[in-house]
C-alpha cells in the first residue's frame, strides 16, 4: 500500500468527521463509499487487520450516527465472509439497493400517514435529508404543505437556513422561525429526523430536537420521527449538538423492516 493511497483514505474519513453540512443519511452513504474505496487497494483487502482498522477509523469519525456504524460494520461482515472474493463493487450495490430501499419504505409511510390526516403544517428543526425527501415528494404528489423550520443553531450556523434553501429549491412553502415564538403558530405536527433509533429510549438528533418535543408536548401537538432501519442501535452515545428525544415524547416512528 503506497503512502499517497492510505493518505487519500484518511483525507476522505477526516473530511466526513468535519461534515456538519448533510444529513446521518447522505453522511453513512458517503462512509460507506470510503470502506469500498478502501477495499479497492489490494494491500488494505488482504489484510484482516488493515481492513478492520479502516472500518473502525470511518464509525469512529462519528460516533453518535447509528447509521454510519451499522452500515460500515455490515459492508464489513459482507466482505469477510467472501473472503475477498467479491468484488467490492457489488458489496457497495448490494448494501446501497438496501438503504434505498429502505428510505423509500419510510417515506413512503410518511407520505401515507401525513395525507391521510390530513395534515398541512409541519415544524422540524436540524436537517435531514430524508425529511426534505419527504416534503419534496409530497410536493410531487400535489400536496401542498408549509414547512416551519425551527433555528437550529450550532457552532455559528443556523441549519434552519439549510432546511428552507432546500424547500425553496422544490417549490415547498417554508419559513423559519425562533424558538420563543413557537406557541404563535398554528402547527399540525412535528416531524424530526434521527441520527440515532435506541431501542427503549427515544431518538438521537441534532439540537434542539428535545427541545421541540417539550414545546410539541406542552400544546398537545403530536411529534413524529421519520428514519430509516439502519439508523436503529442498543447504544446510546450523545456527543455536542445532539440531543435524545425521550420515547414518550414521540408519537410514532415512521420506519421501514429492511435490515431488522
Amino acid at each position: 500500500m503506497n503512502g499517497q493511497s492510505i493518505n487519500q483514505i484518511y483525507i476522505k474519513i477526516e473530511n466526513l468527521k468535519n461534515d456538519f453540512d448533510n444529513g446521518s443519511s447522505v453522511i453513512t452513504q458517503n462512509g460507506l463509499k470510503i470502506f469500498i474505496h478502501a477495499l479497492s487497494i489490494e494491500e488494505i483487502a488482504i489484510s484482516d487487520e488493515k481492513v478492520k482498522m479502516i472500518a473502525d477509523k470511518i464509525i469512529a469519525a462519528k460516533p453518535a450516527m447509528a447509521s454510519l456504524k451499522n452500515i460500515v460494520v455490515i459492508a464489513y461482515k459482507e466482505f469477510e465472509n467472501s473472503k475477498g472474493k467479491v468484488n467490492p463493487k457489488e458489496i457497495y450495490d448490494l448494501i446501497q439497493d438496501k438503504i434505498q430501499k429502505a428510505r423509500e419504505i419510510t417515506i413512503n409511510k410518511g407520505i401515507d400517514f401525513i395525507t391521510n390526516r390530513g395534515i398541512r403544517n409541519i415544524i422540524t428543526c436540524s436537517y435531514s435529508s430524508t425529511i426534505v425527501r419527504l416534503f419534496k415528494e409530497l410536493n410531487l404528489i400535489n400536496y401542498p404543505i408549509h414547512a416551519l423550520a425551527l433555528e437550529s443553531v450550532w457552532k455559528g450556523r443556523d441549519y434552519a437556513e439549510k432546511v428552507i434553501e432546500d424547500c425553496n429549491s422544490h417549490g415547498i412553502s417554508s419559513e423559519r422561525i425562533e424558538i420563543n415564538k413557537v406557541d404563535r403558530y398554528d402547527i399540525d405536527c412535528g416531524i424530526i429526523g434521527a441520527d440515532a433509533i435506541a431501542k427503549g429510549a427515544g431518538v438521537i438528533n441534532g439540537s434542539p430536537s428535545a427541545t421541540l418535543a417539550e414545546k410539541l408536548k406542552e400544546r398537545n401537538i403530536p411529534l413524529f420521527v421519520i428514519g430509516e432501519s439502519f439508523k436503529k442501535t442498543n447504544e446510546i452515545y450523545i456527543e455536542d449538538g445532539f440531543q435524545l428525544v425521550f420515547e414518550e415524547l414521540i408519537e410514532k416512528i415512521f420506519c421501514d423492516e429492511v435490515f431488522d
